[in-house]
């Protein structure tokens, strides 16, 4: 009988504990977190793969006294143009659509629609008034887009009110 008694109880204390979960913080819509980014993405290097170890969160942030946000957490987004630079004076072209950010629990939370780009520069005039000289304005090359980590942090909007748990 005693058994039976000793794991009902366990069952019960096992449901108030759950998954070692020990309150709830409340993230509101419209909270500002800060990014950077880490190292520059120039199109004249391949493509990357992914955004993650390139673009980061640059402060730790809290709510109700609960760390949410680590610096050097994730942000995950993707590559909507990388265009490198071309002939006849074309310039390279980058853009970047950021997605989420990975809270200190490892779970995404959305973000505001927040784009980075960067354009380089054309020598189309160039390439056009060489273009007679047998053909060599072709061969001119616009310069590639480089995104580099801006003097000050760039500031992002949380997109809903978020339930986190820890």
């Amino acid at each position: 009988m005693s058994g039976k008694l000793i794991t009902i109880i366990l069952f019960f204390l096992s449901l108030f504990y759950q998954s070692g979960h020990c309150g709830k913080a409340y993230l509101s819509a419209d909270t500002k977190v800060d990014i950077t980014i880490k190292s520059p993405i120039s199109t004249k290097d391949p493509q990357p793969k992914s955004l993650i170890g390139i673009i980061e969160i640059a402060s730790s942030d809290s709510a109700a006294g609960v760390e949410i946000f680590r610096k050097g957490g994730k942000v995950a987004g993707r590559i909507l143009e990388y265009k490198g630079a071309g002939h006849i004076g074309k310039p390279g072209a980058l853009k970047i659509a950021l997605d989420s950010l990975e809270t200190v629990q490892g779970r995404m939370v959305a973000i505001k629609p927040f784009f980075l780009s960067a354009d380089g520069k054309g020598k189309r005039l160039k390439a056009c008034l060489m273009l007679p000289l047998l053909g060599a304005g072709y061969f001119v090359k616009g310069s590639d887009a480089i995104l580099a980590a801006p003097p000050t942090p760039i500031t992002v909007r949380t997109a809903k009110f978020e339930e986190i748990t820890f």
